[in-house]
């Protein structure tokens, strides 16, 4: 990008970065209930089995 453009290589990650945040704002945002509701589904496991491993 920085060999077509007039631009900086800073000022293209600083856009970036801008970019990311409003388009995402919760984008960096990971629980670990998110981490166990894939696992428990990964492994075929009951919905009252997730919910038990959560609550944990």
């Amino acid at each position: 990008i920085c060999a077509v453009s007039r631009h900086l290589k800073k000022e293209i990650e600083r856009r970036f970065k801008l970019i990311c945040q409003a388009a995402n704002p919760a984008m960096n945002t990971v629980s670990t209930t998110d981490f166990m509701s894939r696992y428990c589904t990964n492994l075929g496991l009951l919905l009252a089995v997730e919910f038990s491993l959560v609550w944990v």
